[in-house]
């Protein structure tokens, strides 16, 4: 069974469990997603404060990435360089969730998007090598490299409800 075509994930998105459709996406099971929704076959149908108890029951959720930068920013680039510390991510960790973990630190976009994104991590890496950070740039590159050894390749975001979609190539233009 996929997690995204089970009867628990349906009913979260259709009852607006959250504000956002992708917070629930994004959540990592407390055991596995798996007993979650053979659990949920179970007692469902749940009406929706049920089902949002049953979910924060079974589930963790990733708040809202929120940047704090320095306070006093002396220019654009100086603003853009204080960020690149909080958007940062060490190498993943497999998880019962809907991340595909990676081997080497990246960069997200943040707020919501808390994943590496293919087309945007081009536009990431000319800001990182303006800030002189070509090593996060080269793990973007090796994750990327990963990605297509691992899938046949580089989904829209190393999610794996992104499998099926990619974006245009820009990994050329990467190494380059």
């Amino acid at each position: 069974m996929n997690f995204f075509e089970s009867q628990l994930f349906k009913d979260v998105q259709t009852q607006h469990i959250f504000d956002d459709c992708k917070t629930f996406a994004d959540a990592t099971a407390r055991t596995s997603w798996q007993s979650a929704c053979k659990h949920y076959e179970q007692v469902a149908p749940l009406n929706q404060a049920q089902l949002k108890e049953f979910v924060n029951a079974h589930f963790i959720t990733t708040p809202l990435l929120r940047m704090q930068s320095e306070p006093d920013i002396a220019s654009v680039k100086h603003y853009i360089n204080s960020l690149w510390h909080g958007l940062r991510r060490a190498p993943d960790k497999p998880k019962a969730d809907s991340l595909l973990a990676l081997k080497h630190s990246y960069i997200v976009p943040g707020g919501r998007f808390q994943e590496i994104y293919y087309w945007d991590s081009y536009f990431t890496a000319l800001g990182l090598m303006d800030a002189n950070k070509p090593e996060i740039v080269e793990d973007m590159l090796q994750n990327f490299i990963d990605l297509i050894n691992d899938y046949g390749c580089i989904p829209n975001g190393n999610r794996s409800y992104y499998l099926s979609r990619s974006q245009p190539p820009i990994l050329a233009l990467m190494v380059e």
